[in-house]
This record gives structure tokens, sequence and C-alpha cells, in this order.
């Protein structure tokens, strides 16, 4: 007999994402889109950095690698070996939620 389990995981992460919009600006934006997202302005890259941060890296010493960026910062140190590391992006503030609520439900 096979049991499942509905299970719900809250946590809540805050970052602080710097953007260099001098090399963000719109035609790099436009190349961008061409290849990768639909993004118009900072915050949708905003929006997008911090999820994938919360989603595939959290608890890493450095920002990682997101595809379309390169190797990003954290707090300004990037991975000694990063191949491509895109400067126009820091993240400044990463407060990580260690403290998981974890609620399961036999269904």
């Amino acid at each position: 007999m096979k049991r499942k389990f509905e299970v719900e995981v809250v946590r809540t992460d805050k970052y602080v994402i710097e953007l260099d919009e001098q090399v963000m600006d719109e035609a790099w934006m436009e190349q961008f889109r061409n290849v990768f997202y639909d993004f118009y302005d900072l915050e949708d890259h905003a929006d997008h950095i911090a999820q994938f941060r919360a989603r595939f890296n959290n608890g890493s010493f450095y920002g990682g690698f997101i595809e379309g960026y390169g190797e990003i910062a954290l707090q300004g140190k990037v991975k000694q070996d990063a191949k491509w590391h895109f400067p126009a992006v820091n993240i400044v503030k990463a407060d990580e939620d260690n403290d998981i609520e974890v609620e399961v439900t036999e269904v």
C-alpha cells in the first residue's frame, strides 16, 4: 500500500539586490530579452535573481551562477574560479530563513 503526504513548507528570505543601471541599460535589456526572458525593467531582474537565489543557492557563500547573468556576487564576493562574472549584479544582503515551518498531512 502506498501512502501519500501533502507537505507545506514555509520560509521567508529577504534580499537586497544591487543592479548597475549603467550596465543593465535598455540596449542590454533588449539583448537579454532576445535570448532569455521578457524582462523590461530592473525590478523584473531583481525578482528573478531573488527567486533563483532562494530556490537554488540557499546557504552558499557566493551569489552563484544564474543563466543570462553568469556568476553574481554575494556581498561583493564571487568564487575564485568563476569563469564568467557579471559585475552589474550584487546581492548586498541575504537574510535566509533557517527556521523553516513544515506541516505534513496524510492524504
